[in-house]
C-alpha cells in the first residue's frame, strides 16, 4: 500500500520526514545556529573575516532551504513594506541603537562591562581599522554592519525558526522563544569573552545584554508581523546595527 503524504505546513518535506517533530526541528536548527556563532566568536577569529560572512550568507540561505513557498510568504520574504513601515523600522532602529548605548554608558561607562566597548574591541581588532580616520572607519565598520547580520539573522530567527515554532506552538510563543534564543545567542559578543585564563563570563552586564537583545528582537517581530514582511525587521536591524557603529565611533573613539 503507498504511504499517503504528510502535510508539513510552511517546511520542506525531507525536513519534517526526517524529524517530524516541530519543536525537535526547531531545538536542532536554532541549536545549531547558537553552537556556531558561539564557536565563531570564541574561537582564533573572535567573529571576524570569511568564516562570519559565510555563517550569516548561511542563515540567509535557510528559508530557500528549509521552507516551502507558502512559508516564505508567511515569514513575509515576498512582501514588501510599505514607506511608512520602512519610516518606522528606521525611527525603531535609531531609537534602540542610541538607547542601548547610553544605557550602557550610564551603567557601565567605557569599562569591559560596557557591551558597545565590547563590540567596539571586537571590531577594531584589526590595527589597519584603528589606523583610520573616523569617516572612515565608519564607513568601513557600517557597510557590512548594514547587511550581513541584519539580513541573515532576520531571515533565519524571524523567518524560518519563529515559522517553525510557530507550528509548534503558535505565534505568541514563537514570539517569545525567538526572543530568548536570539537573546542568549549574543552572549557570545558580550559577556561570555575568551581570554587568556580562558573562559570568562560577567554574570551582570552578560544577563541586562542578553535581556535588550531580547527586546531587540521582540521589536523586530512585531515590525515583521504588523508591516507583513521581514524586511522592515532587516531595515530596523540593519539601522540599530548602523547607529551602533556611529555610538562606537562618536561617543567611545577607538
Amino acid at each position: 500500500m503507498q504511504e499517503q503524504p504528510i502535510d508539513t505546513g510552511p517546511v520542506r518535506h525531507y525536513l519534517m520526514r526526517a524529524v517530524r517533530n516541530p519543536w525537535a526541528l526547531a531545538l536542532l536548527t536554532g541549536g545549531i545556529v547558537v553552537i556556531w556563532r558561539g564557536l565563531l566568536m570564541l574561537g582564533p577569529s573572535r567573529g571576524l573575516g570569511v568564516t562570519m560572512v559565510f555563517h550569516f550568507i548561511a542563515l540567509a540561505a535557510a528559508p530557500f532551504l528549509f521552507l516551502r513557498q507558502a512559508g516564505r510568504r508567511q515569514m513575509g520574504l515576498i512582501s514588501r513594506p510599505s514607506v511608512a513601515w520602512i519610516g518606522t523600522a528606521i525611527s525603531c532602529g535609531v531609537a534602540a541603537g542610541i538607547l542601548i548605548g547610553f544605557v550602557g554608558l550610564w551603567w557601565y561607562g567605557e569599562s569591559q562591562h560596557n557591551w558597545f566597548v565590547t563590540v567596539r574591541d571586537t571590531m577594531l581588532r584589526d590595527a589597519r581599522l584603528r589606523a583610520l580616520g573616523s569617516a572612515q572607519l565608519f564607513a568601513a565598520l557600517a557597510v557590512p554592519a548594514a547587511i550581513f547580520s541584519p539580513i541573515g539573522e532576520e531571515l533565519f530567527f524571524r523567518g524560518v525558526f519563529a515559522t517553525i515554532v510557530t507550528m509548534a506552538a503558535g505565534p505568541v510563543a514563537a514570539t517569545l522563544c525567538t526572543a530568548a534564543v536570539f537573546g542568549l545567542m549574543h552572549i557570545f559578543h558580550h559577556g561570555l569573552v575568551m581570554s587568556s585564563a580562558g573562559l570568562e563570563l560577567q554574570p551582570f552586564s552578560a544577563m541586562a545584554w542578553v535581556l535588550l537583545t531580547a527586546g531587540l528582537s521582540l521589536m523586530f517581530t512585531w515590525l515583521r508581523v504588523h508591516s507583513g514582511s521581514i524586511w522592515s525587521a532587516v531595515c530596523c536591524h540593519a539601522v540599530f546595527n548602523v547607529t551602533m557603529v556611529a555610538f562606537i565611533v562618536i561617543i567611545l573613539g577607538k
